[in-house]
């Protein structure tokens, strides 16, 4: 993995894509003391698209009384 400032990102940012295009991650560092506060990581497509309701009947939940609820109620809850 190769650590870049931001300085150096922007400077190098086509030979920066570059590398992550071919699998490389960079790490962006920041600040006087070059701390690292993100990561510029190769696009993955999703292999396999997401069901919808997979969790549907896996939970239940009843309603007792009319619904209806005064703020002292409320603030002790």
């Amino acid at each position: 993995m190769k650590a870049m400032t931001v300085g150096q990102i922007k400077a190098e940012f086509s030979d920066v894509l570059t590398d992550v295009r071919k699998g490389h991650t960079v790490a962006v560092e920041f600040g006087r003391k070059r701390k690292r506060v993100a990561m510029i990581v190769p696009y993955q497509e999703s292999a396999e698209t997401r069901k919808l309701g997979v969790l549907r009947e896996a939970a239940s939940f009843s309603w007792v009384g009319d619904g209806k609820i005064n703020d002292d109620d409320l603030l002790n809850a």
